[in-house]
């Protein structure tokens, strides 16, 4: 006899027929720490910066720098200096 909680040998199929996901059925409950634990590295990081090699404002690796607009050594945007009210 089996279980009430086992779906059977024809459940994966059902659920396909439904249009349903097929799961997985956990063997042993996870604790709430170890969940936390497991979660802890569920973190933003901030953007990382380096500074231009012309302007020296920070900027982000490997894209045009927003205050002078170079990339790589040479000028690729034109930046237009801000009015002042």
């Amino acid at each position: 006899m089996m279980h009430a909680w086992y779906p059977g040998p024809m459940a994966p199929v059902v659920a396909m027929i439904r249009g349903g996901m097929v799961m997985g059925i956990q063997k042993h409950r996870r604790s709430k720490m170890s969940g936390a634990t497991r979660r802890a590295h569920w973190k933003l990081r901030g953007a990382t910066l380096v500074n231009c090699p012309k302007c020296h404002s920070p900027m982000r690796a490997h894209r045009v720098c927003p205050t002078c607009g170079t990339y790589a050594g040479r000028d690729v945007m034109k930046i237009e200096a801000a009015e002042e009210k």
